[in-house]
């Protein structure tokens, strides 16, 4: 076995001179009842950062579910997070949410601008997708119940019948993938 082997096993010291080290800095802002870090250095989070891994470690299931769904905009959107728990109004419309990554790409001023953004972690227990679909053989009791909180129908690419939220969607897809309200 080479000595360079044997000694990363040893555990003795290992150059990081050739390394790339990701470096974000979190600073505690608010401890409770929620806690609120400021990120410096403008690297995006990561799942493996402690206090993001702290967020899924003490995360207690709601309705039987334990995700974090991420939300990035603009900072001047802070007073209404703090006010109502979330930016929209009012707060049951419908939000883009997704993972760190994605909502970190959201955070800022405007596309394309650098700048202080806002990212926030929303529990998924208390969130509910902004579309809902039947199957084509629907009763059309039960296609009147869903309207009611999804009015918007257009069509599926699977024959089903898709209800949404939205009143201008184009893109059935995109919205499985980003969109919910919260609940």
């Amino acid at each position: 076995m080479p000595a360079r082997a044997q000694a990363r096993r040893d555990n003795s010291p290992v150059s990081l001179s050739s390394a790339t080290v990701r470096r974000v800095t979190y600073r505690l802002l608010n401890a409770g009842p929620i806690p609120i870090w400021y990120i410096e250095e403008g690297h995006k989070p990561d799942r493996t950062d402690e206090p993001m891994m702290a967020l899924y470690r003490n995360l207690p299931p709601v309705n039987g579910r334990r995700w974090i769904a991420f939300r990035g905009v603009p900072i001047d959107r802070l007073n209404s997070v703090f006010l109502n728990g979330v930016d929209v109004n009012p707060t049951d419309d419908p939000i883009f949410c997704g993972d760190e990554e994605k909502a970190f790409e959201y955070a800022r001023p405007e596309s394309g601008v650098d700048g202080p953004g806002l990212m926030y972690a929303l529990h998924g227990g208390y969130l509910e997708r902004s579309f809902r679909t039947l199957p084509a053989e629907a009763s059309p009791e039960q296609i009147a119940e869903v309207q009611i909180t999804y009015p918007h129908r257009y069509d599926d690419p699977y024959d089903d019948l898709y209800f949404s939220r939205l009143s201008d969607q184009n893109n059935t897809v995109y919205e499985a993938a980003w969109h919910c309200h919260v609940g």
